[in-house]
């Protein structure tokens, strides 16, 4: 049995370099080359992985992700950024991002129960933002 959870080590910094207000929607995919048989999902599996994604200003606990935290599979399917999903509390979130602002995306990664590969597998995450009114 792979390991059960990891929280990434640093953040990944969240730019709105744009001139409006902006609340960011979140997807991930698998992208190994060749294909992968690994796919995101809610519950952890034979090569089933679950990536919750939470904006917060310091390196969070892995029990402070929630269900409402999970990036589901793009492109057709995200999650919508607001005070309480990829949001470890209210004070900073991806929710109304006023222009020239940084938030910092941190993710907790549960690997498959089992894996059908032993080779190194790609996932990619995809932020996108919708412009929200102030």
């Amino acid at each position: 049995m792979l390991s059960s959870s990891v929280v990434s080590n640093s953040s990944f910094t969240v730019v709105n370099d744009g001139n409006i207000t902006e609340t960011y929607r979140i997807s991930c995919n698998t992208t190994t080359a060749g294909g992968s048989p690994w796919s995101p999902g809610s519950v952890r599996s034979d090569d089933v992985f679950v990536l919750r994604g939470a904006f917060y200003t310091v390196r969070p606990s892995s029990e402070s992700f929630k269900d409402d935290d999970i990036i589901p599979e793009g492109p057709s399917d995200y999650v919508v950024c607001s005070t309480s999903t990829v949001a470890i509390d209210a004070s900073h979130t991806g929710k109304k991002v006023y222009r020239n602002t940084k938030r910092w995306l941190w993710f907790s990664f549960q690997p498959p129960t089992t894996s059908g590969t032993a080779a190194q597998q790609e996932i990619t995450v995809t932020i996108s933002a919708q412009e929200d009114y102030p």
